[in-house]
């Protein structure tokens, strides 16, 4: 039987007949041996404790040891016969001398000034079998108890198996393509580990639904960005082509335009890309945070300046970060290359680094329009653009990636007033001193 709910029953009822069978082989094992000591009993090997009971306790102190014995051996009936023929207790002698016996030997128990008895013992059984008698049989029991045991097992079995089978649906609906299929409510309900499971599998469904959104508005994304800049490309060819006296130089500056900003795209894509699926490792150096910062900034001078915009570092101190130079600068030239975006003609963008709690900490804020309170952490996400179109919408998706891969944490949050304020935070080292 291969499937799990029979092999779960079947095992219940091994389990179950076995458990029975051992405590049948014992209690028969237990019969026997008691069976046995008891044909190895004689009246004689009670006479002694009845003298002592009667002796010290007198007619109740032998009646209480009676009882006792009773319990001990409900196989035996003891009698106690006065010299006048009378039993103690009023009884009729009845039942099997025990095999022990020799002839009529029947002790004599009694007390000194007291009264005498001849003791008889005799083994008493049922002659006649009632119905109560046939149903509590053990063939009888053991079959009950089997019967019961099967249905409770099938039924135990049968609640472990569907919530599973359930799953199982769950899983082939979603892998036939599917993706919006959800599990029963019943199953998501559960407090069990199987509840658990299935909301696990839920959320996990849930998140890859998210992905394939995701990629999909990525390839639309995508899509849309080249297909501008090819369409400027094939509007300025023609006119290149119509232009056959020379005249076509600002065609071509377009074209060269439209060509740089497609493979910058592209760039962007790719670098996106292989952050996100991991790519090769990450370099381990020391890095010198407070140069770098000061060389990201010489380089970001000349943008500034064409676009008419300050750029300044206002305050700064040595600090040491574990990490890819590359991604680093990539990072921070990403933020601030933003920066200088927004921020409007003449405006300033100012740039601060510290440290605490072990800490090291970039702002780069601008004085430019912000971003609305809702659009905060979207500006993190692949493709997201704000204010303006240009570029693809991956330069903070790919600082934030870079950042994340070292550890760090990256956030914004709009200046009272007006402007956008970016936080890079990265873990520090400590400096190793310089000569010897």
């Amino acid at each position: 039987m291969t499937s799990l709910f029979g092999r779960l029953w079947l095992s219940y009822l091994a389990v179950i007949a076995l458990t029975l069978a051992a405590a049948a082989a014992i209690g028969f094992g237990v019969a026997v041996k008691r069976a046995r000591s008891v044909n190895e009993l004689t009246p004689s090997s009670f006479a002694q404790p009845a003298r002592t009971a009667l002796t010290t306790g007198g007619i109740d102190g032998l009646l209480r040891w009676l009882v006792e014995e009773r319990h001990r051996h409900p196989e035996l009936q003891l009698y106690f016969v006065d010299q006048s023929g009378r039993e103690l207790m009023s009884r009729q002698v009845r039942g099997r001398e025990l095999p022990g016996v020799n002839g009529d030997v029947e002790p004599i128990v009694g007390a000194p000034n007291g009264p005498t008895y001849r003791m008889i013992v005799r083994r008493t059984q049922n002659v006649a079998v009632t119905l109560g008698d046939f149903l509590l049989a053990p063939e009888v029991l053991i079959g009950v108890v089997l019967i019961i045991s099967a249905v409770g097992c099938a039924v135990l079995a049968r609640f472990l198996t569907r919530p599973i089978e359930q799953l199982r649906s769950g899983v082939r609906t979603v892998s036939a393509g599917d993706i919006k299929a959800r599990l029963a409510p019943t199953l998501l309900c559960r407090r069990d580990e199987l509840g658990s499971l299935a909301r696990d599998f839920e959320r996990m469904i849930e998140s890859l639904e998210a992905m394939i959104v995701s990629k999909e508005d990525l390839l639309r994304d995508v899509s849309h960005e080249l297909r501008s800049p090819l369409a400027r490309l094939r509007l300025a060819a023609s006119l290149a082509k119509q232009d056959a006296n020379g005249g076509s130089a600002g065609e071509f500056d377009t074209i060269e335009r439209e060509v740089e900003r497609i493979d910058r795209m592209v760039g962007e894509i790719l670098r996106y890309s292989r952050l996100s699926d991991g790519g090769p490792p990450i370099g381990s150096q020391a890095v010198d945070l407070a140069e770098l910062l000061e060389e990201v900034v010489g380089d970001a001078h000349i943008e500034a300046g064409e676009a008419q915009k300050s750029l300044e570092i206002v305050s700064s101190c040595p600090a040491t970060v574990q990490g890819d130079v590359a991604l680093l600068r990539s990072a921070i030239e990403n933020v601030l290359r933003n920066a200088i975006r927004f921020a409007p003609k003449n405006g300033r963008i100012q740039l601060r680094m510290g440290l605490a709690a072990g800490a090291a900490r970039i702002e780069i804020e601008d004085d430019g329009p912000g971003i609305a309170d809702q659009e905060i952490e979207k500006i993190f996400m692949p493709f997201f653009r704000g204010q303006e179109s240009y570029g693809a919408g991956l330069g903070l998706a790919i600082a934030r990636r870079a950042v994340l891969l070292h550890g760090g944490d990256i956030r914004a949050a709009n200046r009272p007033g007006s402007g956008l304020s970016v936080q890079i935070q990265l873990p520090a080292v400590a400096r190793r001193p310089l000569g010897p």
